[in-house]
């Protein structure tokens, strides 16, 4: 999973029109039709995940739960929830392995490590019908 996330965000995470898909909003996107956006991207992709079987679920899993996952990165949504658009500056230099990045794990608080597991959890639950157990905390 997290090489597709990896290879995912290196495939679309500079194109402004797969922002919703990294939690963020395109340029002239309000706030609120950026979040519609990101939970349909959300949705729909754990939707084709669980359709599409085995072989291709790990895929679309990883894209719905990258933007979960971007979705609490302070680079990607600003403190009131609102996300941020994209590109905007100074933004674009504190994602990823920019010298400026705020998304290390030096960032990554127990706080959002545990929002971020159990948005996982839900996701799975919800694709599956199961729950997740992983054994993670």
């Amino acid at each position: 999973m997290q090489e597709e996330s990896k290879a995912w965000d290196s495939a679309t995470g500079l194109d402004p029109s797969f922002a919703n898909a990294h939690s963020m909003a395109s340029p002239g996107q309000s706030p609120a039709d950026a979040k519609t956006g990101i939970n349909d991207f959300i949705s729909s992709q754990l939707d084709w995940a669980w359709s599409n079987g085995y072989d291709y679920y790990y895929i679309n899993f990883a894209h719905a739960i990258h933007a979960e996952m971007d979705s609490t990165s302070p680079a990607h949504v600003a403190p009131n929830g609102d996300p941020y658009v994209w590109p905007s500056f100074p933004n674009v230099l504190q994602h990823g392995d920019e010298p400026l990045s705020i998304e290390t794990w030096s960032n990554m608080t127990p706080e959002l490590m545990k929002k971020n597991i159990d948005m996982i959890r839900k996701s799975w639950t919800k694709m599956t019908g199961q729950p997740l157990n992983c054994g993670c905390n």
